[in-house]
């Protein structure tokens, strides 16, 4: 029987991590030892993202090497990144087990070409691969990663001198944001790589609930299993920005707005992205 390899693309603050913890506890699944393995972003794009020195800063000693085994692993992979196809390998040959998978938000990066390689690599090692990517209202994904981000450096005793306001002001037109948030461009860049049947889009506003959940277990051709919801972890508490700014954001991402109607449906999208009517027109 051949094994699936699940690339979840993201994107960033549209239930990826639910999305992980509900296939990581299926019978027929084993993510593996971590949630985000940031291999092939690292791989990809070193200079814009810093997962890198992130994961060396927690792998220093032998002690944070016990205390961050999921660190230590993504190390062994940076130094020698055919150990991430052989472990991935290692945990498909579990007789029980039909999928294994890596969901980091930050692949959504990745370009067509990518995406070929990475596709080649995989199933060269016996794997069918399939990709799930999740979009989110543009505006409403980037107030929530602002928030994350602030949160973040809240955590690591970092003092945001700026109000949310401002932060989102100076973060919305980074590099960083956009490759996030450009639907338009790994949209295309998927499907120019994948078969239809081995990609699964879907939206953060209509995914939470039990019929949403259905079409991915059958996608995956695994049991469906009843999920548990709860309240959406990305959206328990909203920070709010002002109109002005938010015309501003939609503006920057009017094309986004325009592609992601254009390809999934403009009466579909008006229905469950709040902002689209505003961000069409920029």
């Amino acid at each position: 029987m051949q094994k699936t390899f699940v690339l979840g693309l993201g994107c960033q603050k549209s239930g990826s991590t639910w999305m992980h913890s509900y296939l990581n506890s299926h019978p027929k699944v084993d993510m593996g030892i971590c949630k985000e393995y940031h291999f092939f972003d690292t791989l990809y794009h070193p200079n814009l993202f810093q997962f890198r020195k992130q994961t060396e800063a927690l792998t220093k000693t032998f002690k944070m090497r016990l205390q961050h085994p999921d660190a230590s692993m993504r190390m062994k992979f940076y130094r020698s990144p055919e150990k991430y196809y052989k472990y991935f390998h290692r945990l498909a040959k579990q007789k029980h087990i039909e999928i294994v998978g890596d969901i980091t938000p930050s692949y959504a990066a990745l370009s067509e070409n990518n995406l070929k390689e990475i596709k080649t690599k995989l199933e060269s090692y016996g794997f069918n691969v399939k990709v799930i990517y999740f979009m989110r209202d543009p505006i409403e994904r980037i107030i929530s990663a602002e928030s994350m981000y602030r949160k973040n450096r809240a955590r690591a005793g970092k003092t945001d001198t700026n109000s949310f306001e401002e932060s989102v002001m100076k973060s919305y037109r980074s590099s960083e944001m956009e490759i996030r948030t450009q639907y338009n461009k790994t949209v295309p860049a998927i499907e120019n790589t994948f078969q239809k049947q081995d990609i699964f889009f879907d939206f953060y506003e209509s995914f939470y609930s039990q019929r949403s959940i259905k079409p991915i277990t059958d996608f995956l051709n695994i049991p469906y299993i009843k999920a548990n919801f709860g309240q959406p972890i990305s959206d328990r508490k909203k920070d709010a920005v002002s109109d002005e700014l938010k015309n501003r954001i939609m503006s920057h991402y009017s094309d986004v707005y325009e592609f992601t109607g254009n390809r999934f449906g403009n009466e579909y999208i008006r229905s469950i992205w709040p902002n689209y009517e505003k961000g069409v027109k920029g």
